[in-house]
Protein backbone atom coordinates (compact mmCIF):
# COMPACT_ATOMS: atom_id res chain seq x y z
CA UNK A 1 0.00 0.00 0.00
CA UNK A 2 1.12 3.52 -0.76
CA UNK A 3 1.08 6.22 1.92
CA UNK A 4 -0.43 9.53 0.87
CA UNK A 5 0.76 12.95 2.01
CA UNK A 6 -0.55 13.95 5.40
CA UNK A 7 -1.70 17.40 6.42
CA UNK A 8 0.59 18.98 9.00
CA UNK A 9 0.13 22.62 10.00
CA UNK A 10 3.21 22.82 12.23
CA UNK A 11 6.06 20.57 13.20
CA UNK A 12 4.68 20.67 16.73
CA UNK A 13 1.18 19.45 15.88
CA UNK A 14 0.46 15.73 15.51
CA UNK A 15 -0.49 14.07 12.24
CA UNK A 16 -4.13 14.82 11.38
CA UNK A 17 -4.90 12.01 8.94
CA UNK A 18 -3.36 8.70 8.00
CA UNK A 19 -4.26 7.35 4.58
CA UNK A 20 -3.38 4.37 2.41
CA UNK A 21 -4.32 3.68 -1.21
CA UNK A 22 -4.82 0.16 -2.55
CA UNK A 23 -4.03 -0.96 -6.11
CA UNK A 24 -7.74 -0.73 -7.08
CA UNK A 25 -7.81 2.99 -6.22
CA UNK A 26 -9.57 2.65 -2.86
CA UNK A 27 -8.26 5.17 -0.32
CA UNK A 28 -8.50 4.36 3.40
CA UNK A 29 -8.39 7.27 5.85
CA UNK A 30 -8.39 7.38 9.64
CA UNK A 31 -8.75 10.59 11.63
CA UNK A 32 -5.90 10.62 14.16
CA UNK A 33 -8.00 12.47 16.76
CA UNK A 34 -11.41 10.81 16.63
CA UNK A 35 -10.43 7.41 15.20
CA UNK A 36 -13.33 7.64 12.72
CA UNK A 37 -12.54 6.37 9.27
CA UNK A 38 -13.59 6.43 5.65
CA UNK A 39 -12.96 4.41 2.55
CA UNK A 40 -13.27 6.21 -0.79
CA UNK A 41 -12.94 5.50 -4.50
CA UNK A 42 -12.50 8.27 -7.07
CA UNK A 43 -12.75 8.25 -10.86
CA UNK A 44 -10.29 11.13 -11.08
CA UNK A 45 -10.35 14.89 -11.45
CA UNK A 46 -13.49 16.54 -12.80
CA UNK A 47 -13.46 18.96 -15.73
CA UNK A 48 -15.98 21.24 -17.42
CA UNK A 49 -16.95 18.46 -19.82
CA UNK A 50 -17.05 15.48 -17.49
CA UNK A 51 -17.93 14.59 -13.93
CA UNK A 52 -15.54 13.28 -11.33
CA UNK A 53 -17.14 10.56 -9.23
CA UNK A 54 -16.37 9.90 -5.56
CA UNK A 55 -17.99 7.01 -3.68
CA UNK A 56 -17.31 6.73 0.06
CA UNK A 57 -18.14 4.66 3.12
CA UNK A 58 -17.85 6.13 6.64
CA UNK A 59 -17.02 4.30 9.90
CA UNK A 60 -17.28 5.23 13.56
CA UNK A 61 -14.18 4.66 15.70
CA UNK A 62 -13.06 1.00 15.86
CA UNK A 63 -16.10 -0.30 13.95
CA UNK A 64 -15.92 -2.72 11.03
CA UNK A 65 -19.27 -1.84 9.44
CA UNK A 66 -19.88 1.49 7.70
CA UNK A 67 -22.71 3.62 9.05
CA UNK A 68 -23.10 5.65 5.85
CA UNK A 69 -22.38 5.59 2.10
CA UNK A 70 -22.14 8.65 -0.12
CA UNK A 71 -21.96 9.35 -3.85
CA UNK A 72 -20.61 12.67 -5.14
CA UNK A 73 -20.41 13.81 -8.75
CA UNK A 74 -18.48 17.01 -9.34
CA UNK A 75 -17.47 19.23 -12.19
CA UNK A 76 -14.90 22.01 -12.28
CA UNK A 77 -14.72 24.92 -14.73
CA UNK A 78 -13.95 28.62 -14.94
CA UNK A 79 -17.69 29.39 -15.08
CA UNK A 80 -20.93 28.37 -13.34
CA UNK A 81 -22.57 25.66 -15.47
CA UNK A 82 -25.36 24.68 -13.12
CA UNK A 83 -25.91 27.69 -10.86
CA UNK A 84 -29.07 29.16 -12.40
CA UNK A 85 -31.33 26.23 -13.10
CA UNK A 86 -34.10 24.36 -11.36
CA UNK A 87 -32.39 21.51 -9.53
CA UNK A 88 -34.23 18.25 -10.05
CA UNK A 89 -30.96 16.33 -10.23
CA UNK A 90 -30.82 12.56 -10.02
CA UNK A 91 -29.08 9.33 -10.84
CA UNK A 92 -31.26 6.77 -12.61
CA UNK A 93 -30.11 3.16 -12.72
CA UNK A 94 -31.70 0.28 -14.63
CA UNK A 95 -31.25 -3.29 -13.38
CA UNK A 96 -29.35 -5.81 -15.47
CA UNK A 97 -32.57 -7.51 -16.64
CA UNK A 98 -34.40 -4.21 -17.14
CA UNK A 99 -37.14 -5.06 -14.65
CA UNK A 100 -36.25 -2.48 -11.97
CA UNK A 101 -35.33 1.20 -11.93
CA UNK A 102 -33.64 3.04 -9.05
CA UNK A 103 -33.81 6.83 -8.80
CA UNK A 104 -31.44 8.62 -6.43
CA UNK A 105 -32.21 12.31 -5.86
CA UNK A 106 -29.10 14.50 -5.60
CA UNK A 107 -28.38 17.65 -3.60
CA UNK A 108 -26.59 20.52 -5.36
CA UNK A 109 -23.80 22.62 -3.83
CA UNK A 110 -21.07 24.86 -5.21
CA UNK A 111 -17.93 26.77 -4.35
CA UNK A 112 -15.52 29.10 -6.10
CA UNK A 113 -11.76 29.24 -5.55
CA UNK A 114 -8.78 30.46 -7.54
CA UNK A 115 -10.91 31.38 -10.56
CA UNK A 116 -12.60 27.97 -10.76
CA UNK A 117 -16.12 26.91 -9.85
CA UNK A 118 -16.68 23.50 -8.32
CA UNK A 119 -20.22 22.17 -8.53
CA UNK A 120 -21.19 19.03 -6.63
CA UNK A 121 -24.22 16.75 -6.90
CA UNK A 122 -24.36 14.33 -3.95
CA UNK A 123 -26.50 11.85 -2.05
CA UNK A 124 -26.21 9.64 0.99
CA UNK A 125 -27.41 6.17 0.01
CA UNK A 126 -28.15 2.91 1.84
CA UNK A 127 -26.01 -0.16 1.13
CA UNK A 128 -28.83 -1.80 -0.87
CA UNK A 129 -28.76 1.10 -3.38
CA UNK A 130 -24.99 0.83 -3.73
CA UNK A 131 -25.38 -2.91 -4.35
CA UNK A 132 -28.03 -2.20 -7.01
CA UNK A 133 -25.56 0.10 -8.79
CA UNK A 134 -22.93 -2.68 -9.01
CA UNK A 135 -25.20 -4.79 -11.23
CA UNK A 136 -26.97 -2.07 -13.20
CA UNK A 137 -26.79 -2.20 -16.98
CA UNK A 138 -27.27 1.57 -17.32
CA UNK A 139 -26.66 4.44 -14.89
CA UNK A 140 -27.45 7.96 -16.03
CA UNK A 141 -26.89 11.32 -14.38
CA UNK A 142 -29.49 14.00 -15.09
CA UNK A 143 -28.51 17.47 -13.90
CA UNK A 144 -29.91 20.78 -15.20
CA UNK A 145 -30.57 19.53 -18.70
CA UNK A 146 -27.29 17.58 -18.86
CA UNK A 147 -27.56 13.81 -19.22
CA UNK A 148 -24.43 11.72 -18.92
CA UNK A 149 -23.87 7.97 -18.96
CA UNK A 150 -21.86 7.19 -15.81
CA UNK A 151 -22.36 3.41 -15.78
CA UNK A 152 -18.72 2.32 -16.10
CA UNK A 153 -17.29 4.56 -13.35
CA UNK A 154 -20.15 4.20 -10.86
CA UNK A 155 -20.26 0.40 -11.25
CA UNK A 156 -16.49 0.15 -10.79
CA UNK A 157 -16.45 2.47 -7.77
CA UNK A 158 -19.46 0.88 -6.06
CA UNK A 159 -17.92 -2.60 -6.49
CA UNK A 160 -14.57 -1.43 -5.09
CA UNK A 161 -16.24 0.11 -2.00
CA UNK A 162 -18.47 -2.91 -1.34
CA UNK A 163 -15.61 -5.41 -1.79
CA UNK A 164 -13.49 -3.38 0.63
CA UNK A 165 -16.17 -2.89 3.28
CA UNK A 166 -17.92 -6.27 3.38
Amino acid sequence: MRRCHAIIFSAFLPLLCLANESPDGVMKNVDAYSGAGSISWSSGNPSARSFGILISAFYPKEEQTPYSYRIELSTSANYWQYLKCEHLDRITAVSEDGSSVLNIDLQYSNSFSKGRSKQIFSATVPLKNLEFLTTSRAIMLSACGTTENITKDVTKGARAIIETTL
